[in-house]
């Protein structure tokens, strides 16, 4: 039988350490004060069935080294010894620990957190890829990780013309999300498909444009993408905003 933690009672002597507690049918989710290198912070998922608590990251730190641009087909290289240096245990892409005492849960949220956070960390260093293999890849883990199946790959008409686009969303909207790379021929295409497509003046239509602002751009060529009509936004800050446009 599974019977729901009662987290404000059972963590609140260690509350102070936590950004938040929220419950949840099966038990609770802890946002912590620890952060990953992308800046989100780490969470903590605890689950009860009778008296045994399961604690998970929910598998975060695989969704963080997806989200850089790390493809790994086993991530338990980094996961595991991180988990195991913390005293915590890894499994199927989660740091997790399993007890028993309602005492050792404060202190077993900050180990899980923290294990999850070195795994990143610890990937991060080790992993050099090219970089436009990296963010492409990034790019495209983010969408599905985020969106799930909001974007998919669809024609879509311009004033001229149709193009057969990558992540395209409708529903009500029309908004389209188009990874670009700092190359002539890259820029190029973009600036021909997306001002195309900006004059057709479709309903709810909404245009990003979203680049590495790690690759060696020029001022010229973003000015370019500008005069699409479309919003040209580096990837870091299209993570966070991007999700506002489909609401």
């Amino acid at each position: 039988m599974t019977v729901t933690v009662e987290c404000a009672k059972v963590l609140a002597p260690s509350l102070e350490s936590f950004v938040r507690v929220r419950q949840t049918d099966s038990g609770c989710v802890v946002t912590t004060s620890t952060m990953y290198p992308s800046g989100r912070v780490v969470q903590v998922f605890i689950d009860r069935d009778g008296d045994h608590f399961r604690l998970s990251d929910g598998a975060q730190a695989l969704r963080e080294m997806r989200q850089a641009g790390i493809e790994l087909q086993k991530p338990g290289v980094y996961i595991a010894p991180a988990a195991r240096r913390r005293g915590v245990a890894y499994t199927r892409g989660e740091v997790f620990a399993d007890v028993e005492e309602e005492g050792s849960l404060p202190i077993l949220i900050k180990l899980v957190a923290n294990a999850s956070n070195d795994a990143v960390v610890s990937a991060l260093e080790s992993h050099r890829l090219p970089r436009l293999r990296s963010f492409k890849f990034a790019f495209n883990s983010y969408m599905k990780d985020t969106f799930g199946g909001k974007f998919k790959p669809d024609t879509v008409a311009g004033e001229l013309d149709k193009y057969k686009l990558d992540y395209v969303h409708r529903n009500g909207k029309l908004v389209i999300a188009d990874p670009i790379t700092a190359d002539t021929m890259s820029v190029d295409r973009a600036f021909r498909i997306h001002s195309d497509i900006h004059s057709s003046r479709a309903k709810g239509l909404s245009q990003w444009l979203i680049y590495d602002e790690g690759d060696p751009w020029k001022k010229t060529d973003l000015a370019v993408l500008r005069k699409t009509g479309a919003i040209v936004a580096p990837y870091e800050k299209a993570r966070k905003e991007l999700p506002q446009a489909v609401r």
